[in-house]
């Protein structure tokens, strides 16, 4: 059986399950008494089986299409849309775009107005555009920039949206059908310590609550020609784009709403499951909410004034699709009613069932157990389902308020900008209604515990089982307040961790040769390092950092020691940047975020792209093998440092990233940094093969260890084993 037959199996089985449990509750266990509250709970379970059967119909047989060729000539604009944020993260944005191979005019879209960002543009070397009015926010933004610009096809990137080189390369070999109207990629985030985002580097783990949305629903997308434009990260054929009346501006999430319009006018979409480009996720509860509520109520409002159900044009497939997108929204509406039902049980004895059989609570547990097996299956055990339980409780005030408000009209409707400053904020309004939920649960948990110390319940399961659903629920609301009052350090600046080469020298002895550090993490004001000698707090050192594209020479102040994992030989230290003036830091960010961030991406297990392409011929060495990434200087008599890196390496073999063809010869030697000391020693170049990294050459090669000192060979076999 392949592995798509059994999938497909495990997923119509646990349908089947959830049928007969459904078909059991109608029959045999509605109660005389209660019958409203009763049958609203049924409702909410049938919404989460029609929310289970949905995501199977899109995630059914994902398609990942292959890289089509880029035609040449393609007239190409890229909008850069831009309210009210920090010029500062505006910048390395338009330098992102200014790296994009292919052809291109950069536009900076304007709404705010801002001389400062005029002036940007203007050192930067990109047209401005700016409008006399803010009418219909974004969309109009758009809308205003086609009437003065004259591309073909339009890319559109968010103010702190970052794209790589191959940004248009990648994509645009899909316009080559005359009928694709947009190409969209997946939105990643450089800030891993955002507020949505779960990151692990020593297990190299990570998670964001988008993860399973954009690896798997839109290819699963790709399958029914449903996927639609997420406002960021995709390109847009004008053509497609004017045949369908513009951006869509009856709603505030004018991604959704005129790729809808799209496909109703016949056109076809494709996602790109790979990473292109780079933003920041919220940083802090405020602002996720901020942005969830309007992607909840702009989807609804499609609802309710474009029902996909309904509009002309449209396959039964992309009916389906785009009514589980906005389906997805009302979820607020079943977790009301669950977090609900125990508290109900418990104060007032009041139950949605007429009696608890051994018959129910099989069924029951099996219904519960089968679509989770079933996920786990879909998704590879990519989902979490207790963080995504997590953010239910996180979110089900505000998708249900967000509901109550798109089918009355209610309050405000404008674009609210999502804020990206990444200085973190704290709203007690945010988790108000979780803080309350917990003080009910308590409280009902005691009035339970007084009616079963008096014996007041004649059948004490029923009291039981609503006790521990009230504390399982109480549990991820205290989560949810943790998550929001956690301690953050409150800076503008994001860290990164990259092992970058750090060549220094001290300050008593300037004209000596360059010392070796190695960096462990670093931001725009500071970086934590090691070094293979002791220094002082305080000490100012001219340094260089060698940067895949060019050396970087800055002056640095050690201002503390953090505790790290280090052994004799090494040393850690907290420095910041002494003077650092924009040019360099320019050169810094452009590291960052067309290197640093997407090799880190990839390395904490980001499906979007494997941005390192082995053949099936390159396989890695016998043994234990350990994903690393320290720099190699292959040249170390001159201390001619280049940017290659070791990416695996075991007790006598290694594989190297190089960005010239290391030929297959005899013993050379090299020295490798690490954060545990320096490896010295010779190498042999066992084989080699050209691979693409951004569009850009590369090479991977495999090498043995010819020799090395005995302080070395204990540094690998520690790193091998570790």
């Amino acid at each position: 059986m392949t592995g798509k037959i059994f999938k497909h199996a495990v997923v119509l089985s646990a349908m089947m399950i959830v049928v007969v449990y459904l078909s059991y509750r109608v029959v045999f266990t509605i109660p005389d008494q209660w019958r409203w509250y009763a049958i609203l709970f049924l409702i909410a379970e049938v919404h989460g089986f029609l929310g289970f059967v949905l995501f199977c119909f899109e995630t059914w047989d994902p398609q990942y299409p292959a890289a089509e060729p880029v035609p040449d000539g393609l007239s190409v604009d890229i909008y850069i849309c831009t309210y009210n944020e920090d010029p500062e993260l505006l910048r390395k944005t338009i330098l992102g775009s200014q790296t994009i191979e292919y052809p291109h005019t950069t536009y900076v879209c304007d709404d705010g107005h801002r001389e400062s960002v005029k002036q940007l543009a203007e050192e930067l070397g990109v047209e401005y555009i700016s409008r006399p009015d803010n009418t219909h926010a974004k969309a109009g933004n758009i809308n205003h920039a086609l009437k003065v610009t004259h591309g073909d096809f339009i890319a559109i990137l968010d103010a702190d949206h970052v794209p790589l080189p191959d940004f248009l390369d990648r994509m645009l070999g899909y316009f080559s059908d005359p009928e694709v109207a947009f190409v969209q990629s997946p939105q990643t985030f450089y800030n891993l310590d955002a507020f949505e985002e779960v990151v692990d580097y020593d297990k190299g783990e990570h998670w964001d609550e988008s993860e399973v949305f954009f690896h798997l629903i839109l290819p699963g997308k790709n399958r029914w020609n449903s996927v639609y434009f997420c406002g960021t990260g995709g390109i847009i054929r004008r053509t497609a784009l004017e045949e369908s009346g513009g951006f869509a501006t009856e709603t505030i999430t004018e991604d959704i709403h005129t790729a809808l319009n799209m496909h109703a006018k016949g056109w076809k979409s494709v996602y790109v499951a790979e990473h292109m480009a780079s933003g920041q996720a919220a940083g802090d509860l405020t602002s996720y909410h901020v942005q969830r509520t309007r992607w909840a109520l702009g989807n609804q409002s499609v609802m309710f004034c474009s029902n996909p159900l309904f509009k002309a044009g449209l396959t039964l497939p992309q009916r389906i699709c785009y009514f589980s997108s906005m389906f997805h929204w009302t979820i607020g509406l079943r977790k009301l009613v669950m977090y609900s039902t125990p508290l109900m049980m418990l104060i007032f004895n009041v139950y949605p069932i007429s009696a608890i059989t051994n018959t129910l609570i099989a069924l029951y547990l099996a219904q519960l157990l089968a679509p989770i097996i079933a996920i786990r299956i879909i998704t590879k055990k990519r989902a979490r389902i207790l963080a995504e339980e997590t953010f239910s409780m996180l979110n089900f005030w505000v998708f249900t308020s967000a509901f109550i408000r798109a089918i009355f009209k209610l309050g405000s409707q404008k674009f609210d900008v999502t804020d990206k400053s990444g200085v973190t904020q704290f709203s007690m309004a945010s988790i108000r209604t979780h803080l309350v939920f917990v003080v009910i649960s308590v409280l009902s948990i005691w009035w339970a515990g007084l009616g079963i110390y008096y014996n007041i319940h004649g059948n004490l399961l029923g009291p039981l089982i609503a006790m521990f659903w009230c504390c399982w629920n109480a549990a991820f609301a205290l989560r949810v307040i943790q998550m929001a009052t956690a301690p953050v350090a409150q800076q503008k600046s994001t860290e990164f961790a990259d092992h970058i080469p750090l060549l220094y020298r001290l300050p008593i002895v300037s004209d000596h040769p360059e010392r070796l550090g190695l960096t462990i993490r670093y931001s725009e004001t500071e970086l934590t390092f090691v070094s293979y000698e002791p220094l002082n707090v305080g000490d100012q050192l001219d340094a260089t950092l060698v940067l895949r594209f060019f050396r970087l020479p800055v002056k640095i102040e050690i201002i503390s020691q953090p505790r790290l994992k280090q052994n004799g030989s090494t040393f850690a230290y907290t420095a910041r940047y002494v003077g650092l003036d924009q040019m360099s830091l320019d050169m810094l960010n452009t590291h960052t975020m067309l290197y640093a961030t997407p090799r880190l991406l990839d390395d904490l297990g980001q499906r979007g792209r494997l941005l390192l392409h082995s053949d099936s011929q390159s396989r890695p060495p016998a043994g234990r093998t350990r994903r690393v990434d320290f720099p190699i200087n292959l040249d170390p008599d001159h201390n001619t440092w280049s940017h290659a890196r070791v990416i695996q390496v075991d007790l006598n073999e290694a594989a190297v990233l190089t960005e010239a063809e290391m030929p297959v010869s005899g013993p050379q030697a090299f020295e490798m940094a690490t954060p545990l000391g320096v490896v010295r020693g010779s190498l042999c170049v066992l084989s080699n093969h050209n691979v693409k990294f951004h569009g850009g050459p590369a090479w991977h090669s495999r090498i043995a260890f010819d020799h090395l000192d005995t302080p070395s060979q204990e540094i690998v076999k520690e790193l091998a084993c570790a």
